[in-house]
């Protein structure tokens, strides 16, 4: 009965990562989660690895974005409470008159080829 209901669970997390397809609509919600942060964003960059089918595949991407310190620590408390599945991998802070310069690294998985 256990492992039917962690089947179960495990089924509906699978259900929600994203897809390839999905990578534009993640990078538009999360360059707009910085924005409403009161965040510049510069461009993003991001690689999709080739993949095996039916397998996970890990996408890191970064981008550069600048604004107050406050604008700062509010959209990286966004994105750890995020609902969505995205993990912070490397964060870079510097400063310039009295402004914060972000440089970000993020990681999520998305499925691979179905067989």
């Amino acid at each position: 009965v256990l492992f039917q209901q962690q089947k179960k669970g495990f089924q509906g997390v699978k259900a929600g990562i994203l897809t390839q397809n999905d990578m534009p609509l993640l990078i538009k919600d999360l360059v707009q989660k910085a924005r409403n942060s009161g965040l510049a964003v510069g461009g993003v960059k991001y690689e999709i690895p080739a993949a095996g089918t039916g397998s996970l595949v890990r996408v890191s991407f970064s981008f550069p974005a600048e604004g107050s310190y406050a604008g700062v620590k509010r959209f990286l408390y966004t994105l750890e409470t995020s609902s969505r599945h995205v993990g912070i991998q490397d964060v870079g802070l510097d400063s310039d008159k009295g402004r914060v310069k972000l440089s970000l690294k993020l990681i999520t998985y998305i499925k691979g080829q179905e067989d």
